[in-house]
């Protein structure tokens, strides 16, 4: 049986741990939030003024800030990939951690809360950018900053244990291209990152079902329902509770197989 002891030694390494993690990412930051300005800034720059001149919507722009929230979590997500894979083969450090006197689990879920406080500090820059770039194409005062907030907390843990997940699907550096191009490109390019559900259910109703499956759509379309209204996109509630149940099940696979692969207990 656990005792109370425990359980706050257990929260004291827990919290040492993730801010050794966020003192590495602090020496990264400024490097990190140029990177991922130039990013946001030139997709802002392209979809918001330059593609309207070939007939794109007026509003692409402004659609768009929605899209690069997610994409900033999963790009930035996916390099923590690589290193781990990268380490399991090699040195492995992380069985260093997994015989810390703390559950093998709350090691895991260390690395997804890492992940997701790192992206959550990135994404936080890029509304100020994208009122830079759109002017008055974003109306500040039409965000609902409540859910927005929500959102973007529960869509950084998502990306944190998806990324968990990737490497579970991983069985050696071979395999990282492999994974990108069958299950991470595929998830992303039909995740909504350059459209609404909205929009494909009007033109593809059969199409827009299956997308429901995917996950990433959730977050782009809660996202943009913070941002710019809740009228043409799925109800931001229920992307909420898509989101909290899709990153439970990825959580419980990648537990699984991870338990397996590391020899933990």
């Amino acid at each position: 049986m656990i005792t109370m002891n425990a359980i706050k030694n257990y929260a004291i390494t827990f919290k040492a741990l993730l801010y050794a993690d966020l003192i590495v990412f602090k020496k990264e930051i400024l490097n990190k939030i140029i990177d991922n300005a130039i990013v946001v800034v030139i997709n802002l720059l392209v979809m918001g003024f330059i593609l309207q001149r070939f007939g794109l919507q007026s509003n692409f722009g402004l659609m768009m800030v929605g899209g690069l929230i997610p994409m900033t979590l999963l790009f930035y997500a996916y390099p923590f990939v690589f290193t781990t894979v990268g380490d399991i083969e090699g040195p492995r450090t992380i069985s260093y951690y997994l015989t810390l006197p703390i559950p093998s689990g709350l090691i895991l879920l260390k690395n997804a809360c890492s992940i997701a406080l790192q992206g959550f500090m990135l994404i936080a820059t890029i509304i100020p950018l994208a009122k830079l770039v759109l002017g008055s194409q974003l109306d500040l005062t039409a965000i609902s900053w409540g859910w927005l907030l929500i959102m973007s907390a529960l869509s950084s843990f998502f990306f944190g244990v998806f990324s968990l997940w990737v490497i579970s699907m991983i069985k050696n550096m071979s395999m990282l291209s492999s994974v990108f191009s069958r299950f991470i490109f595929p998830l992303w390019m039909l995740g909504g990152f350059q459209f609404s559900w909205q929009s494909i259910h009007l033109t593809y109703p059969w199409f827009s079902y299956i997308a429901l499956l995917n996950p990433f759509i959730y977050t782009t379309e809660g996202i943009r329902a913070s941002i710019i209204g809740q009228e043409e996109f799925l109800p931001f509630w229920s992307c909420v509770v898509a989101i909290i149940f899709f990153t439970v099940c990825f959580w419980c696979i990648t537990y699984k197989r991870l338990k397996k692969r590391l020899d933990f207990v």
